[in-house]
């Protein structure tokens, strides 16, 4: 028998070998809908009042500093909010195979990404989207904000709006549909539909889809310390490999 508190368990041990994000964090219901809410509806609200403070400092439209403000804000506020349940993921925290298979995880990310984006420009040479054009300038404006931001910040938000948030949601509903559910939502979070170069969204749509799906199985399987590291690991190795060079002129 195993004990309530056992949180990083499996009930049926024999069925599911690994950890099951159901077992990895108890968060309650309404910090789920805060998270899977905050992180989208939330996230687009806080991004437009920190373009008009902004532009009211700036006079002018500043995309890297929007960005900057706009994550820092989203950073503070949620993990306020998760930070009362650190001691009880604690023992999800103590477990190094979580961090080694969730950068494990990144590599791999980083992995299909890079071979679908080199598979692809055999055919046909498409720039990259919005999302990525937004992080590059971020990344060379403001390099070392951009390792906390884009490389650690960003990531804990996202693994707490889609995996913690919608996933775990959706889970209680159908395992399949909450993989799918968001899968599909991070992906189009990353979609910007009012890009001049819409086919080269939807051509870099796949490996988003890709990512969200291998982020969400690491959730699933490693629980959120898992999928923390496989997206941290992914974003960091972007950025530094994106500031190298830079200083390297």
């Amino acid at each position: 028998m195993l004990n309530k508190d056992e949180s990083f368990v499996n009930k049926d041990e024999h069925s599911e070998p690994v950890l099951n994000t159901q077992n990895a964090y108890q968060a309650p219901l309404w910090k789920k809908v805060f998270f899977a809410s905050f992180g989208t509806a939330g996230l687009m609200i806080i991004s437009l009042i920190a373009a008009l403070i902004v532009y009211f400092i700036n006079q002018q439209e500043d995309d890297a500093k929007t960005v900057l403000i706009t994550y820092s804000i989203l950073f503070s506020v949620m993990f306020t909010i998760a930070a009362f349940d650190i001691p009880k993921l604690k023992n999800d925290f103590k477990k190094y195979q979580s961090y080694i298979y969730g950068s494990l995880m990144g590599f791999a990310i980083l992995g299909v990404t890079m071979s679908y984006t080199g598979i692809v420009n055999l055919f046909y040479q498409f720039n990259i989207n919005e999302n990525e054009l937004t992080a590059q300038n971020i990344i060379n404006t403001y390099p070392v904000a951009s390792i906390f931001i884009i490389g650690m910040a960003g990531p804990i938000c996202e693994e707490l709006t889609y995996r913690v948030g919608i996933f775990s949601l959706l889970n209680k509903v159908n395992k399949y549909l909450a993989f799918a559910v968001t899968t599909v939502v991070f992906a189009f979070a990353h979609f910007d539909i009012s890009s001049a170069h819409i086919a080269d969204e939807f051509i870099n749509l796949p490996a988003y889809l890709a990512s969200g799906f291998m982020l969400t199985f690491a959730y699933y399987k490693l629980g959120f310390v898992g999928s923390m590291s496989a997206h941290i690991t992914n974003n960091l190795i972007a950025v530094i490999t994106s500031i190298t060079p830079f200083y390297l002129r």
